[in-house]
């Protein structure tokens, strides 16, 4: 018996220890190297001081929300704001938080308004090279264990131990799905690929996209092509828009770690000063998740097709998830007016 337990408490210290060395070394320039994220990020962190209000969120807030135009209209009102847009292609939970606390663990002096866009909870790696940059490097021991978690104990319910070890529509079963986040905290922890974009632009003279900036340097860029539906992709745009036509979209809690993974962020960005408002962006989803009220977050829910009905016309959407960049304006508009409404019945924020 004893020659188990050694071998066993000395894993379990080598792996504590190493959730001690990813918490200490994750805070020190988190994002620098990811691709994407690393350009906004660097850019963020030259002018952050210029900026009072943040997006947070997918490919949705990347390619859907127009600062320029958003800024615009605030100011029209009376209710100035100077914003940036860190929305990201495909950034779900629970790397969203890790980027929104990293970027509120330093935040701009004058933040006063954070918007964090819904998505959905993501703990497989369908579609996702587990060794990548981009999924290493949010790999911390949080998100790592929330992945966990949700990996084996879903809907935070007890789930039999043999149902860990069964596959599922061909995917990988619960326990290998949970031992390649372990593996991939591993090389987190060891630093393992940081490097590796950093080392690219310096051997190889690889320059910084600015892309991922826009032109107007705020973090909006519109969606590639020409923006017009066609073929399968207009058919099922079409074929989902009559559902919702006939079942409306129907609202419901977000689930549970999803709530978990905002809560967080919602904890940070209160922290440095500022006010959350939480967006569920116009698609043609058939479920709605909202924070739980007694959270206290505004909720500017934009996927009725009665109230909102431009934003769900096929010429302005280039998928079912998707504006395109007249779509993106008319959405930032609607954005706009919804959060001038609240500002002006909200006191001044104080840091």
């Amino acid at each position: 018996m004893t020659r188990l337990i050694r071998p066993l408490v000395v894993i379990l210290i080598f792996f504590a220890a190493l959730a001690g060395l990813a918490t200490l070394l994750g805070p020190i320039e988190p994002l620098r190297d990811v691709p994407v994220v690393g350009e906004k990020w660097t850019h963020w962190r030259a002018h952050k001081d210029e900026f009072d209000t943040l997006f947070i969120g997918t490919s949705r807030t990347f390619r859907g929300v127009m600062p320029s135009i958003f800024d615009q209209l605030t100011a029209g009102a009376g209710v100035p704001t100077r914003s940036y847009n860190f929305g990201v292609d495909a950034m779900f939970p629970p790397e969203d938080a890790y980027v929104a606390e990293a970027l509120l663990r330093d935040p701009p002096r004058n933040l006063r308004w954070v918007f964090i866009e819904q998505g959905l909870f993501i703990s497989g790696f369908e579609g996702r090279p587990p060794t990548s940059v981009r999924t290493i490097y949010w790999h911390d021991w949080t998100r790592t264990r929330l992945c966990l978690r949700e990996t084996l104990w879903p809907k935070k319910r007890g789930v039999k131990w043999s149902k860990w070890f069964e596959p599922d529509d061909e995917k990988p079963s619960p326990a290998s799905n949970a031992l390649t986040h372990l593996h991939v905290f591993l090389l987190k922890a060891l630093n393992i690929g940081r490097g590796s974009s950093a080392w690219s632009r310096v051997v190889f003279n690889t320059p910084s996209n600015a892309g991922f900036l826009g032109l107007a340097a705020d973090g909006f860029e519109p969606s590639s092509g020409d923006g017009v539906m066609r073929g399968h992709e207009l058919e099922r745009y079409e074929r989902e828009y009559a559902e919702r036509v006939k079942t409306p979209t129907r609202v419901v809690p977000l689930r549970p770690y999803s709530l978990e993974s905002f809560e967080r962020q919602l904890r940070f960005a209160r922290k440095a000063g500022a006010r959350t408002i939480f967006i569920v962006a116009p698609t043609t989803g058939e479920l709605s998740g909202h924070p739980a009220p007694e959270l206290g977050v505004p909720t500017f829910d934009f996927r009725d097709l009665v109230k909102f009905p431009e934003l769900f016309a096929k010429e302005h959407r280039t998928d079912i998830a998707h504006m395109n960049a007249k779509g993106a304006e008319l959405y930032t508009r609607r954005l706009a007016e919804k959060f001038i409404e609240l500002a002006k019945t909200q006191p001044p924020t104080t840091r």
